[in-house]
């Protein structure tokens, strides 16, 4: 026999159980996997609208959190290319903020502002590369692709007219950053 004080809940296992008792046994021993695949789906349905977000949404820094990520785990020696892989992503990003006829200047501004600073963290990493040892030909043709995007990218910068005083320092800001890269990058294929 049970001790005194734990004869309440022996009893009450003898009762028969009642409907509702034993739904929410079923419910609370499959609570949890329910519970993990509920965040799991969560974590891929944020992922994959991450990955389609666009500079200036909020999603945006998941997406870049992703990329950097992904970087970290890349070989050293294929780095280069993987930037500018991410670095064209920017500029699709940028040609397509430009071309939709509803996207405002916030986003246009930070698709142009994305792409410039993709763009010279590329540079940088070519950089490190040039100073420790001499340009192969997988770098050559890095700088040739990183020169032809910052032409496009001052193609893009010059077809923006800013309606405020604002989106004019920016662009004003972005065209500086983007033809301090275009010399970067002249002086290392140089």
């Amino acid at each position: 026999a049970p001790i005194p004080n734990k004869r309440r809940l022996y009893l009450q296992e003898l009762q028969p159980k009642s409907v509702f008792h034993t739904f929410f046994s079923i419910f609370r021993a499959t609570a949890l996997p329910a519970g993990i695949m509920a965040g799991l789906l969560l974590f891929v349905a944020t992922g994959f609208a991450a990955n389609n977000s666009q500079p200036g949404q909020h999603l945006f820094t998941v997406k870049k959190s992703f990329e950097k990520t992904s970087l970290i785990f890349t070989p050293e020696d294929e780095k280069g290319l993987a930037r500018l892989a991410i670095t064209e992503k920017r500029l699709a990003e940028a040609q397509q903020a430009l071309a939709d006829p509803n996207s405002d200047a916030k986003s246009t501004t930070a698709a142009l502002e994305e792409l410039a600073s993709q763009t010279n963290d590329t540079i940088s990493d070519v950089q490190k590369v040039a100073s420790s040892k001499q340009l192969g030909a997988s770098e050559v043709s890095l700088l040739n692709s990183l020169a032809e995007i910052t032409k496009k990218q001052e193609v893009l910068v010059n077809s923006i007219k800013p309606l405020t005083d604002s989106e004019a320092q920016s662009n004003a800001e972005v065209a500086k950053e983007t033809k301090i890269a275009s010399e970067n990058i002249r002086e290392l294929i140089a």
